[in-house]
């Protein structure tokens, strides 16, 4: 059985900075340019399926689609084999190594001219190896964080909130440079900008090592066979590569490890867990869905909404031009500008001992995005005789947006490694990243809703495309309005089952 290190509380007191463990800022440098990297691919790769290999709107939805969502379900893998088999902070190492493979292989497909069907399966590879590596390092990553503080720490939600900020920054530089070198001076530049990413990261993990290893769950016995390391990231490469170009079984693939997630949940419940145990499972259960039908609208941003960017936007701004790619950096400044405010107000409402509960946090969540895809709705009635609508209501979507995914995702991964019994910790863990898997999947389906006609000989009819955004966005205000509604209804019920006794 896979146990905390017993050196974690000795480190303690001799590892603080500025009232936090150094842990805290080894993963918040870590986890920035690994997000760097990620998202910076993340920018270009909408554009880089429908310019660079000329795929149809539909297709390369559907493979953005899959790709993003195989990236969170991976985690899911990712967390049990670092639960079961390799311990944590190998399985961190060695997904940084696989992310930056893998950037160094985009780099260097891009770089050999017109695609063929080498190329397109070196491009298929890449992405193998950024999923398997997302998947070892990501869950482990946020683990971590909660474990650098003991349980019933009052820091644990500000430690959430650094690292958070972390993501953040890397997300906010990546749209800016690696977007901007993609797309103004060739694909291999931006793909190698997040290599180099990635590399930073893994130094800062380095020089770190002794102030996270000690925090790290380690694999059962001690097991440290580098042949089964290699082994698992072979499998887990090629599992990636072999999903990644088939979008169509992938929506039953991620159906099936739910399905085991729950099973193993399930089982937990039935033979070990207590009371407590069982409430808390539970409620994993229910804010997983909430939090997947949150991303199916968030995750819009990388794939339809870059499109809209691109197609339907004026990217012009107080005398200032701005490439599609490059609306990308709106969320992530807006997360850095928001979330102190939005951590004073929860911080300064908990002190009074009227700080809204989870249910209610994610109810607001959902709403606050119906009430962003609704701007963007209307925004269509706005726009110019060029059918284009100005960038400051994309500015005010992503303003909005991220309000809405402040109230949600770090509130919600602090309650997971929170609530989540030791022994399942990183299996918790990936089902929670696992909702953002699943939202991307249900993203891209409705990403298709926009997408224009597979016929490139056709004119494109600009009002007609201006008209089928606003449409679509209008429906999926409707949908997270709906959802909205549940979780304020389902809020007590949520409140009863993550209380600690």
């Amino acid at each position: 059985m896979a146990e905390f290190s017993t050196a974690a509380p000795l480190a303690l007191p001799k590892a603080e900075i500025m009232g936090h463990p150094r842990g805290i800022f080894v993963l918040f440098m870590a986890e920035m340019w690994e997000r760097f990297s990620y998202y910076g691919m993340r920018a270009l790769l909408i554009f880089y399926l429908t310019q660079h290999f000329a795929f149809p709107d539909v297709a390369s939805t559907q493979y953005y689609g899959a790709y993003t969502s195989l990236v969170f379900a991976f985690s899911i893998l990712g967390g049990f084999l670092a639960d079961r088999a390799i311990g944590q902070w190998r399985s961190l190492r060695l997904g940084g190594l696989l992310i930056l493979s893998g950037h160094v292989l985009l780099a260097v497909e891009g770089a050999m001219g017109a695609p063929n069907d080498l190329t397109r399966q070196i491009f298929f590879a890449a992405l193998g190896l950024i999923i398997a590596g997302t998947g070892f390092f990501k869950p482990c990553a946020s683990t971590m964080v909660g474990a650098l503080y003991a349980s019933g720490d009052h820091r644990r939600q500000t430690g959430f909130f650094i690292f958070y900020v972390g993501v953040n920054l890397g997300a906010a530089l990546a749209a800016l440079s690696v977007g901007y070198l993609g797309q103004a001076f060739g694909w291999s530049y931006g793909f190698g900008a997040a290599a180099v990413g990635m590399a930073l990261g893994l130094l800062f993990l380095q020089l770190g090592q002794g102030d996270l290893a000690p925090f790290a769950m380690n694999a059962p016995s001690g097991n440290k066979s580098a042949g089964l390391t290699l082994l698992l990231a072979l499998a887990c490469t090629t599992l990636g590569w072999v999903l990644v170009q088939n979008p169509a079984i992938v929506g039953i693939a991620l159906v099936a490890v739910v399905a085991g997630a729950f099973f193993v949940l399930g089982r937990y419940i039935l033979r070990e867990a207590d009371a407590t145990e069982r409430r808390h499972l539970f409620a994993v259960i229910i804010l997983f869905l909430g939090v997947s039908v949150y991303w199916s609208t968030f995750e819009q941003a990388g794939s339809s909404l870059n499109l809209f960017a691109d197609r339907v936007v004026r990217m012009e701004l107080l005398g200032m031009t701005f490439l599609s790619s490059q609306s990308q950096f709106f969320n992530p400044a807006f997360i850095l500008l928001v979330t102190p405010v939005l951590a004073l107000l929860w911080a300064t409402l908990a002190r009074l001992n009227r700080e809204p509960s989870v249910g209610f946090k994610f109810s607001l969540g959902l709403g606050i995005s119906s009430f962003a895809f609704f701007l963007l709705s209307v925004s269509i009635g706005f726009a110019g005789s060029e059918q284009r609508v100005g960038l400051e209501w994309l500015i005010g979507y992503f303003l909005f947006q991220t309000i809405a995914e402040l109230c949600i995702s770090p509130i919600g991964l602090s309650i997971m490694t929170q609530i989540s019994p030791k022994k399942l910790s990183g299996l918790v863990m990936g089902l929670w990243l696992m909702g953002s898997s699943a939202g991307n999947y249900l993203g891209a389906q409705i990403a298709t809703l926009t997408a224009r006609a597979d016929n490139s000989d056709l004119v494109v009819d600009t009002a007609a495309e201006a008209a089928r955004y606003g449409q679509v966005f209008g429906y999926v205000a409707i949908y997270a309005a709906m959802a909205a509604i549940i979780f304020l209804g389902l809020s007590p019920t949520i409140r009863r089952l993550v209380a600690q006794r």
